[in-house]
This record gives structure tokens, sequence and C-alpha cells, in this order.
């Protein structure tokens, strides 16, 4: 695959739990460099999140939508679900409805749609949940497969050393201001791993936290300039993503 697969993830607050272990699974994919994925918490402090919400979303190759009462009741998700079932209609993006929680969703427009998992059989009512979280995985990995395969949906993407001077001077600088933050991290990380001082790793633990913080800023600057530019994510970006990916949801 030439480059990671963009996925939106939209859901309800309500949904935060199921989601946040939902995200883990996300993560192996983009531990694979299969994806790279946004959501709601992803906006950085001080920036508009319904700004930077609808940018993510307009520009998503494949966008996840968890299903359930508390989604379908919020005027906000409903609104996301509608503007992402028109970009479905225009074959520039996949829509796959997951269903978390029994909602009569098929009284929806989503019943035009394939829903995982298998059979649109609720999440919360598998015996086993993790089995559940599998069976939704392997189908996001096939329809990732698909969408690379698709031109209309992985439209070709620019590499940053592509664009003019001036562009690609924003571009680098981020890059590096990306690199240099997570080699911070890794390094807290080290500490933390090998450490036997108490004293110094708690303070490893604040840094990791600091760092995490400006490294998801400074990501979600990057991939918003590359989503309006139409630039590819390189590989070592992508690679940090994951990483943070994974520190985040070892927070939650």
């Amino acid at each position: 695959m030439e480059a990671p697969i963009e996925v939106f993830l939209s859901y309800a607050r309500e949904d935060g739990q199921l989601a946040q272990q939902f995200k883990k699974h996300l993560s192996i994919l983009q531990l694979q460099g299969l994806i790279t994925w946004y959501d709601l918490d992803m906006t950085p402090p001080g920036v508009n999140w319904r700004e930077d919400i609808n940018r993510h979303l307009d520009s998503a190759q494949i966008i996840l939508l968890l299903i359930s009462p508390d989604f379908l009741a919020s005027n906000y998700a409903y609104e996301e679900m509608q503007r992402a079932l028109e970009r479905n209609a225009t074959g520039t993006a996949r829509v796959i409805p997951i269903i978390l929680r029994p909602v009569l969703w098929k009284s929806t427009p989503l019943d035009r749609l394939q829903a995982l998992p298998r059979d649109g059989k609720a999440m919360t009512t598998w015996k086993n949940l993790d089995l559940a979280f599998l069976d939704v995985t392997r189908g996001i990995r096939e329809a990732i497969e698909d969408v690379a395969a698709n031109p209309s949906i992985s439209a070709s993407k620019n590499a940053p050393h592509d664009l003019e001077a001036s562009v690609r001077g924003k571009f680098e600088q981020l890059a590096d201001n990306l690199l240099k933050s997570n080699s911070y991290i890794r390094g807290y990380e080290d500490i933390m791993r090998f450490s036997d001082n108490l004293e110094e790793k708690a303070q490893a633990q604040k840094s990791i936290e600091t760092q995490r913080i400006l490294t998801r800023h400074y990501l979600s600057e990057y991939q918003t300039l590359a989503n309006q530019l139409r630039v590819r994510i390189p590989p070592e970006i992508a690679q940090i993503s994951a990483h943070l990916g994974s520190i985040e949801s070892r927070v939650s």
C-alpha cells in the first residue's frame, strides 16, 4: 500500500468508553502502517473543534460511524452522518456503520450500507466483546484493501517534496518538530522502563504528557495542511501518529 488510508471515527460522547476500546483495535491497524485516523478527542486546545472535525470528515477515505441510541439521538452526530453519506453517495469516501448497541438503525438511511459486525448484530449483545471487536477489525481491514484499490476514493496525492518551496518548508518544519518531540517521548519512555529512581520516573511521566500534548498539536497541524493540499502522509509521520495513538490509548 503506497500510503496509509485516512480514517475518521464518529461517535456519541456517551459511547466514549466503548470508543476507547475500539481505538485500541484501530491502533493495531495504524501500527501496521495501514491507516491514520482522527476523532473528536484529537482536536488540540485553542482550535475550533467543529472546523477541525469538518476538515477531517471531508478528507477521510473511510468514515466509521459508531451507531447507538445516543448517536442517532444526537443532532450533531446525525449531521456528521448525513455529511458522511453525501460523500459515500458521490464515491469519494467509504462509510461503514458499526453497530455498538441495539437501536433501530435499519429505519435510517444507514440501512442501505453494509454494517459491521457481520449481520449488523450489535457489539454489546455478543457473548464475548473481544470477538465482536475482532470481527469489526477484520471487516475494516477488508475495506482498507478495497479502498486502496479504488481510484475514486484513494485519489493520488502529492509528496511533500513535490510542493513549492514556501509550502514545503512548512511541512519540513512540522516534520522536524514531530521527530524531535517523538524522540523526547521515546527517551522518557526508556527512563520509565529502566530507571529504579521513583522520582526520576515520576518526572519522566510528566514530561511524556507534556510532549504528548505538543506532539498532538504538531500532528494536527501537519494532517490539516496535508488534507488541504492533498499531500500523502509520509511513513515516518504515520509511525509517529501510531506511537502517539498507542500512548493515548494507554492513558485512556
